[in-house]
């Protein structure tokens, strides 16, 4: 996926805004997890919600930067992952 700088910043803006959504989803559901504070431990609920609220028809207009990942969502190279704090990554169904 080719974009200019400018939309870099705008997507992560944007990806940005939808995690602390998802943050305020997850945190009163799930405050703690072995021992440690939200978000600590809950990669994989973090990555479900902040997809969940990317697919909805009306995130196009709320957030009409993301379209570049939506156009894109259907291709092998775009999937759900998430990722560990020691640069180790899994692939999530």
């Amino acid at each position: 996926m080719n974009i200019s700088k400018e939309q870099q910043g705008v997507l992560c803006s944007e990806l940005a805004q939808l995690r602390l959504k998802a943050d305020l989803t997850l945190a009163p559901n799930y405050p703690y997890f072995a021992g440690k504070p939200s978000p600590l431990g809950r990669c994989k609920e973090i990555r479900d919600e902040v997809y969940r609220l990317l697919m909805p028809p009306q995130s196009y207009t709320e957030y009409p930067i993301l379209n570049i990942l939506k156009t894109t969502q259907q291709r092998p190279e775009l999937r759900k992952v998430w990722g560990s704090l020691r640069d180790e990554f899994s692939k999530m169904p």
